[in-house]
């Protein structure tokens, strides 16, 4: 009769820990799930911006410059160069931030991997700042020459290039100083990402 009862309590003793083993990695499940959710929900934002480049910004930029070239009298050629480096700018945005990061790297078994490649990501970002600044004010400054070798230099044309070149160096230092914020947050999520990661990878 005793051993009975031993036998009892053993096989409800075992049913609890089957239960409690059950509860807790539907538990791990439901935590890898959200943390999943929550990293990729950090780089959205990032996706969503490239995506208004792509599809809004780099339309308006080239319609608003093509309506202004008979005007202001800059060559097609300086135009094509400008659109062409705006567009392979915003290909290499969506290429770097976008199509860099997989479904797969977010599964825990894949950080180490990841990490390395959001760290690759913040290079190649300033890296293409780097070389494509330069070259936005290169083209620029070339745009800007024709604009003036091919204006009429009356008193009213000198006043009227005077101001857009105030305004058009106000415009600039304001959209350089609106992209290095971005860039600059850009850059602190994949810090805030990599630090998430680490800390993960490195739970005992």
């Amino acid at each position: 009769m005793e051993n009975n009862n031993m036998t009892t309590d053993l096989e409800q003793m075992r049913q609890q820990m089957e239960t409690l083993k059950t509860k807790l990695d539907e538990q791990q499940i439901i935590n890898d799930k959200l943390l999943k959710q929550s990293m990729k929900s950090k780089m959205n934002w990032i996706r969503n911006y490239i995506l208004i480049e792509l599809f809004a910004m780099l339309p308006f930029i080239g319609i608003a410059c093509a309506s202004m070239q008979s005007d202001l009298h800059f060559s097609w050629w300086s135009y094509s160069a400008l659109m062409l480096l705006i567009l392979v700018d915003v290909l290499l945005d969506y290429r770097v931030n976008v199509t860099a990061l997989k479904e797969s790297d977010y599964e825990k078994d894949n950080l180490v991997e990841t990490v390395k490649k959001l760290a690759k990501m913040k290079h190649q970002r300033w890296l293409q700042t780097v070389i494509g600044l330069p070259l936005g004010l290169l083209i620029l400054g070339w745009m800007g020459t024709e604009i003036y070798l091919h204006a009429s230099h009356t008193a009213e044309n000198n006043m009227f290039l005077t101001v857009m070149l105030i305004s058009c160096s106000i415009g600039f230092c304001i959209g350089l100083a609106i992209g290095l914020t971005i860039l600059h947050k850009m850059q602190k999520t994949n810090d805030e990402l990599i630090s998430q990661m680490k800390e993960i990878t490195q739970e005992p």
